[in-house]
């Protein structure tokens, strides 16, 4: 197989660029020294429980609501990940940060500029976060009594036959454009405080809701400036932001990948891993279908072959840039790709596939 060639410019792309935090993150799957963030605060649980903490443990809660029963109009979004029920009623669960000891606080940022929602914990937020709240009615029953329930460590708010809860919001105009920089090697989730989710470093994310149909008989929900986004919709429908680690693991003979929220534009400041390993007596073929990245700026947004050799040597075998829509052949079964934006521009990205190209045969066991 012939091996594509690199270009003196692309050489040029790859010393201006890569540097030693992009090198590791290629064999590494942490690619970033990023602590929670200071103070006392809380985040929803998803179903893979609480992220990764460093230096703290979360603790962990939970709260049942018993919405109206007539008529009830309670959805969840499709496929959520967040941990819990949503049928008719409403049960979910927290993650709350509530240790500020010297050492735990020791070298943690303050929460970063930005457009998002956490649940408060403690009298009061963490630096540069304002408090708000949401006091959802609930199911008043037939006796003045419901079903309302919750057990552990719950953010600050009051459950009893109603709940109402408070959230630390930080409200910097159009800031969900910029992304900010959160430990990412687990899932995890921020309130939407505005209809987009907050731009994250190293991740990909989808919005998702759950409208809660409170009682309808003399309602008096009440919120508090800043809330979610959604809390003054009829019925109150919270958006929930569902982050992972922009990275995916192949091992089938063939499949496909492209870049984040294709045929939509990718986010700025995008960094996304594809690891493709198949059996060792294959090599590997990248057909790139569709690409459209910056144009005119091969170092800005670009798309990185390697491939790890049988040593453990990593060589980069071919780059995409612009609009070009070229064949990549590996001589190898080990591949990793990665794809990296600026922050300047946007455009579509880019739509690829791979396939398995038997080179050796079955090896013998004699």
């Amino acid at each position: 197989m012939i091996r594509t060639l690199l270009s003196s410019r692309l050489l040029h792309v790859l010393h201006r660029t890569v540097g030693f935090m992009f090198l590791s993150c290629l064999a590494s799957d942490v690619c970033s020294a990023a602590l929670w963030p200071s103070g006392m605060y809380g985040l929803p649980m998803p179903q893979s429980g609480c992220p990764g903490a460093n230096g703290f443990q979360w603790q962990e809660g939970y709260i049942y609501q018993d919405l109206e029963d007539e008529g009830n109009v309670t959805t969840v979004s499709p496929n959520s990940q967040l941990k819990g029920r949503v049928s008719g009623d409403v049960e979910r669960y927290f993650c709350i940060k509530d240790n500020i000891s010297a050492t735990v606080e020791r070298n943690r940022p303050r929460w970063p500029a930005g457009e998002y929602c956490i649940y408060q914990k403690g009298s009061y937020c963490p630096d540069g976060l304002q408090s708000g709240f949401i006091l959802w009615d609930d199911e008043d029953g037939v006796s003045g009594t419901n079903k309302n329930a919750h057990a552990g460590v719950l953010p600050k708010g009051v459950f009893d036959r109603d709940t109402k809860i408070f959230f630390c919001c930080k409200t910097t105009r159009n800031g969900y454009k910029e992304p900010i920089d959160l430990p990412f090697v687990s899932p995890f989730y921020l309130m939407a405080f505005r209809p987009r989710c907050q731009e994250v470093l190293y991740t990909i994310h989808k919005m998702e809701y759950i409208a809660y149909d409170t009682e309808n008989d003399h309602n008096f929900d009440r919120k508090w400036f800043p809330y979610p986004y959604g809390a003054d919709f009829s019925p109150p429908t919270i958006h929930y932001c569902y982050y992972r680690e922009c990275k995916q693991t192949m091992t089938a003979l063939n499949g496909t990948f492209r870049s984040p929220y294709y045929p939509q534009n990718y986010n700025n400041k995008a960094w996304c891993k594809w690891h493709i390993e198949v059996p060792w007596n294959y090599a590997i073929l990248i057909t790139f279908d569709d690409v459209s990245l910056e144009s005119g700026c091969c170092w800005c947004d670009f798309v990185n072959v390697w491939e790890t050799l049988m040593n453990g040597t990593t060589v980069l075998i071919g780059s995409v840039c612009s609009m070009t829509t070229p064949q990549l052949n590996s001589s190898g079964n080990n591949v990793t790709v990665i794809f990296q934006s600026d922050a300047s521009w946007s455009s579509k990205g880019f739509r690829a596939r791979y396939q398995a190209i038997k080179i050796r045969g079955n090896q013998n066991n004699y």
